[in-house]
């Protein structure tokens, strides 16, 4: 796993279990006038009608996660009490889809952390330190805030994967364009498998 141009020295993957909500989050980033080539109630890993590509591909779908967890992490990362509410603006709902748009500030903190992350990272590299001490460190501390105050489900075992979007937002500032997040009903996603040898038979 990497984040800017750092490779992770660990990646964990939470198990699934009965209780997981329905649901899924796409964070992206595109022009405004390109929201049309999405449909709300379905999201934007799946194409519209007339158009052979969606705006995301379905392996951005990042599992359950609520509103009200993405403006936990906007309060970790300092975030003004005052501005909670407008972290997240509603753009458009449609049956189960909600479309929002992430605040000016909201994009800063999160590209902000992304280059403290990045620093840290690199000061880690630069020392010789290969298990990325400090780096390692203040995910780990985002981490549990995150869960602490996250009120995730009890499947989430950990939001290191969900912190790359911070990456996302330093993206998205960097090209000038909006950060928008989707929650809605999740497609089903494919992995396909390559290798040699006989093909398994059924029995």
């Amino acid at each position: 796993m990497r984040i800017g141009g750092l490779k992770w020295p660990w990646a964990r993957t939470a198990p699934v279990v009965d209780d997981t909500p329905p649901s899924t989050f796409v964070i992206f980033s595109v022009p405004e006038v390109r929201l049309g080539e999405m449909d709300v109630a379905t999201g934007p890993c799946v194409p519209v009608a007339g158009r052979k590509r969606a705006l995301a591909g379905v392996m951005r779908q990042e599992g359950p996660e609520t509103p009200e967890q993405m403006r936990a992490l906007f309060t970790i990362l300092g975030g003004s009490a005052d501005a909670l509410d407008d972290a997240l603006q509603l753009v458009d709902e449609d049956q189960q889809g909600q479309l929002f748009r992430c605040s000016e500030s909201f994009v800063q903190l999160m590209k902000r952390e992304n280059l403290e992350s990045i620093r840290l990272g690199e000061e880690d590299q630069a020392s010789g330190d290969a298990d990325l001490t400090q780096f390692v460190a203040h995910q780990e501390w985002l981490n549990a805030a995150w869960m602490t105050h996250g009120n995730w489900h009890s499947a989430q075992r950990g939001t290191h994967s969900k912190l790359l979007r911070t990456g996302w937002a330093r993206t998205a500032d960097e090209k000038h364009q909006p950060l928008y997040c989707w929650y809605g009903p999740p497609i089903p996603s494919r992995i396909v498998v390559m290798g040699r040898g006989e093909y398994p038979r059924l029995r």
